[in-house]
Protein backbone atom coordinates (compact mmCIF):
# COMPACT_ATOMS: atom_id res chain seq x y z
CA UNK A 1 0.00 0.00 0.00
CA UNK A 2 1.09 3.43 -0.21
CA UNK A 3 1.18 6.51 1.77
CA UNK A 4 -2.47 6.57 2.50
CA UNK A 5 -3.74 10.47 2.13
CA UNK A 6 -1.51 10.67 -1.18
CA UNK A 7 -3.04 7.70 -2.67
CA UNK A 8 -6.35 8.99 -2.26
CA UNK A 9 -5.46 12.25 -3.55
CA UNK A 10 -3.74 10.24 -6.35
CA UNK A 11 -6.41 8.14 -7.08
CA UNK A 12 -9.19 11.22 -6.89
CA UNK A 13 -6.95 12.77 -10.34
CA UNK A 14 -6.69 9.80 -11.64
CA UNK A 15 -10.85 9.88 -11.22
CA UNK A 16 -11.28 13.26 -12.36
CA UNK A 17 -9.17 12.51 -15.70
CA UNK A 18 -11.17 9.47 -16.48
CA UNK A 19 -14.58 11.69 -15.91
CA UNK A 20 -13.12 14.30 -17.76
CA UNK A 21 -11.72 12.01 -20.97
CA UNK A 22 -15.23 10.52 -20.58
CA UNK A 23 -17.12 13.75 -21.14
CA UNK A 24 -14.96 14.98 -24.14
CA UNK A 25 -15.90 12.00 -25.81
CA UNK A 26 -19.17 12.49 -25.58
CA UNK A 27 -19.61 9.36 -22.84
CA UNK A 28 -18.52 7.27 -25.29
CA UNK A 29 -16.87 3.73 -25.55
CA UNK A 30 -13.29 5.12 -27.28
CA UNK A 31 -12.16 7.12 -24.11
CA UNK A 32 -9.66 6.34 -22.26
CA UNK A 33 -9.37 3.13 -19.86
CA UNK A 34 -11.71 1.95 -17.84
CA UNK A 35 -14.96 0.89 -16.93
CA UNK A 36 -17.95 2.83 -16.83
CA UNK A 37 -19.64 4.11 -12.85
CA UNK A 38 -23.03 5.74 -13.80
CA UNK A 39 -22.17 8.77 -13.17
CA UNK A 40 -19.95 8.83 -16.66
CA UNK A 41 -16.50 8.52 -14.13
CA UNK A 42 -14.78 5.44 -14.98
CA UNK A 43 -13.17 2.73 -12.36
CA UNK A 44 -11.29 -0.27 -12.50
CA UNK A 45 -10.36 -2.04 -8.87
CA UNK A 46 -6.41 -2.17 -8.40
CA UNK A 47 -5.49 0.95 -10.47
CA UNK A 48 -4.20 2.27 -6.82
CA UNK A 49 -1.85 -1.13 -6.73
CA UNK A 50 -0.25 0.43 -9.61
CA UNK A 51 -0.07 3.76 -8.01
CA UNK A 52 1.80 2.70 -4.78
CA UNK A 53 5.24 1.95 -6.02
CA UNK A 54 5.43 5.43 -7.64
CA UNK A 55 4.25 6.92 -4.97
CA UNK A 56 7.41 5.51 -2.42
CA UNK A 57 9.81 7.02 -4.94
CA UNK A 58 8.22 10.28 -6.53
CA UNK A 59 5.88 13.21 -5.39
CA UNK A 60 1.93 12.66 -6.32
CA UNK A 61 1.95 15.19 -9.20
CA UNK A 62 4.49 12.75 -11.36
CA UNK A 63 3.48 9.43 -9.54
CA UNK A 64 -0.15 10.40 -11.12
CA UNK A 65 1.37 11.18 -14.26
CA UNK A 66 2.71 8.28 -14.13
CA UNK A 67 0.15 5.89 -13.68
CA UNK A 68 -1.57 7.94 -16.27
CA UNK A 69 1.10 7.34 -18.70
CA UNK A 70 1.13 3.58 -17.77
CA UNK A 71 -2.75 2.96 -18.55
CA UNK A 72 -3.35 4.79 -21.50
CA UNK A 73 -0.49 5.01 -22.94
CA UNK A 74 1.79 1.52 -22.35
CA UNK A 75 -1.23 -0.90 -21.34
CA UNK A 76 -4.57 1.31 -21.92
CA UNK A 77 -6.43 -2.68 -22.91
CA UNK A 78 -5.52 -3.79 -19.74
CA UNK A 79 -7.84 -0.99 -18.15
CA UNK A 80 -10.62 -0.65 -21.15
CA UNK A 81 -14.32 -1.68 -20.53
CA UNK A 82 -14.17 -5.63 -19.58
CA UNK A 83 -10.78 -5.49 -18.98
CA UNK A 84 -10.16 -7.21 -22.29
CA UNK A 85 -6.27 -6.73 -21.89
CA UNK A 86 -6.22 -8.74 -18.52
CA UNK A 87 -8.23 -11.32 -20.55
CA UNK A 88 -5.34 -11.53 -23.63
CA UNK A 89 -2.86 -11.68 -21.19
CA UNK A 90 -4.26 -14.60 -19.16
CA UNK A 91 -4.75 -16.48 -22.69
CA UNK A 92 -1.42 -15.36 -22.96
CA UNK A 93 -0.30 -16.85 -19.91
CA UNK A 94 -1.97 -20.04 -20.65
CA UNK A 95 -0.34 -20.55 -24.16
CA UNK A 96 2.90 -20.25 -22.80
CA UNK A 97 2.55 -22.16 -20.15
CA UNK A 98 1.48 -24.81 -22.28
CA UNK A 99 4.32 -24.20 -24.50
CA UNK A 100 7.22 -23.88 -21.61
CA UNK A 101 5.73 -26.34 -19.11
CA UNK A 102 3.35 -28.84 -20.86
CA UNK A 103 3.42 -31.04 -17.60
CA UNK A 104 1.94 -28.05 -15.26
CA UNK A 105 0.13 -26.79 -17.80
CA UNK A 106 -1.64 -30.36 -18.16
CA UNK A 107 -2.12 -30.44 -14.15
CA UNK A 108 -3.38 -27.00 -13.66
CA UNK A 109 -5.77 -27.47 -16.88
CA UNK A 110 -7.19 -31.41 -15.01
CA UNK A 111 -8.12 -29.27 -11.98
CA UNK A 112 -9.77 -26.38 -13.33
CA UNK A 113 -7.17 -24.36 -13.04
CA UNK A 114 -7.21 -22.25 -16.08
CA UNK A 115 -5.06 -18.48 -16.22
CA UNK A 116 -8.26 -16.42 -15.94
CA UNK A 117 -9.28 -18.01 -12.74
CA UNK A 118 -5.10 -17.87 -10.87
CA UNK A 119 -3.49 -15.22 -13.02
CA UNK A 120 -6.11 -13.00 -13.70
CA UNK A 121 -4.88 -10.43 -10.74
CA UNK A 122 -1.28 -10.65 -11.59
CA UNK A 123 -2.01 -9.86 -14.92
CA UNK A 124 -4.00 -6.92 -14.41
CA UNK A 125 -1.49 -5.61 -11.44
CA UNK A 126 1.56 -6.99 -13.62
CA UNK A 127 2.92 -8.41 -10.89
CA UNK A 128 3.37 -5.87 -8.35
CA UNK A 129 0.49 -6.58 -6.12
CA UNK A 130 2.47 -9.38 -4.34
CA UNK A 131 4.76 -7.98 -1.24
CA UNK A 132 7.12 -6.99 -0.23
CA UNK A 133 7.13 -3.48 -2.18
CA UNK A 134 10.78 -3.22 -2.07
CA UNK A 135 10.35 -6.53 -5.02
CA UNK A 136 7.10 -4.12 -6.42
CA UNK A 137 9.86 -1.60 -7.50
CA UNK A 138 12.53 -3.79 -8.47
CA UNK A 139 9.69 -5.40 -11.03
CA UNK A 140 8.39 -1.60 -12.04
CA UNK A 141 12.17 -1.27 -13.48
CA UNK A 142 12.33 -4.60 -15.53
CA UNK A 143 8.90 -3.41 -16.85
CA UNK A 144 9.91 -0.13 -17.62
CA UNK A 145 13.13 -1.36 -19.12
CA UNK A 146 11.80 -4.36 -21.38
CA UNK A 147 8.23 -3.30 -21.54
CA UNK A 148 5.00 -3.78 -19.82
CA UNK A 149 4.48 -7.01 -21.95
CA UNK A 150 6.72 -8.42 -19.93
CA UNK A 151 4.28 -8.87 -16.91
CA UNK A 152 2.78 -11.71 -18.76
CA UNK A 153 6.16 -13.49 -18.79
CA UNK A 154 6.49 -12.64 -14.91
CA UNK A 155 3.35 -14.42 -14.12
CA UNK A 156 4.64 -17.05 -15.92
CA UNK A 157 7.65 -17.30 -14.30
CA UNK A 158 5.89 -16.99 -10.93
CA UNK A 159 3.95 -19.89 -11.76
CA UNK A 160 6.71 -22.14 -12.90
CA UNK A 161 8.51 -21.51 -9.84
CA UNK A 162 6.10 -22.91 -8.05
CA UNK A 163 5.92 -26.03 -9.94
CA UNK A 164 6.67 -28.42 -7.48
CA UNK A 165 4.28 -27.05 -5.19
CA UNK A 166 1.66 -27.11 -7.82
CA UNK A 167 2.87 -30.50 -9.25
CA UNK A 168 2.10 -31.89 -5.55
CA UNK A 169 -1.04 -31.04 -5.23
CA UNK A 170 -4.13 -31.83 -5.86
CA UNK A 171 -5.99 -28.73 -5.55
CA UNK A 172 -2.77 -26.32 -7.50
CA UNK A 173 -5.88 -23.35 -7.31
CA UNK A 174 -5.16 -23.29 -3.57
CA UNK A 175 -1.96 -22.25 -3.72
CA UNK A 176 -2.39 -19.88 -6.88
CA UNK A 177 -5.09 -18.18 -4.76
CA UNK A 178 -5.07 -14.34 -4.37
CA UNK A 179 -5.07 -15.02 -0.40
CA UNK A 180 -1.87 -16.72 -0.97
CA UNK A 181 -0.26 -15.09 -3.34
CA UNK A 182 0.23 -12.23 -1.21
CA UNK A 183 1.86 -14.25 1.96
CA UNK A 184 4.49 -15.04 -1.12
CA UNK A 185 7.37 -12.77 -0.80
CA UNK A 186 8.38 -12.13 -4.27
CA UNK A 187 12.56 -12.31 -4.92
CA UNK A 188 12.49 -10.11 -7.59
CA UNK A 189 15.46 -10.57 -9.77
CA UNK A 190 14.66 -14.76 -9.44
CA UNK A 191 11.26 -13.84 -11.35
CA UNK A 192 12.88 -11.28 -13.81
CA UNK A 193 15.76 -13.99 -14.28
CA UNK A 194 13.30 -16.61 -14.91
CA UNK A 195 11.00 -14.43 -17.11
CA UNK A 196 13.68 -13.62 -19.64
Amino acid sequence: RGPEPALVRAMAAHFRAEAAAWREHGGGGGASPASRRGDGCRFVQGVNVLLAPFLYVMPEVTAWHCLEALVTRHCPRYYASGLVGVHYGCTLVDRLLRRFDPELHGHLEAHGAAAVVYAFPMVMHLMTGIPPLSAALELYDALFAFGVHLGVLLVVAQVMLMREELLATPKPLAPLAQQQMQKLLLDAPVLVACAL
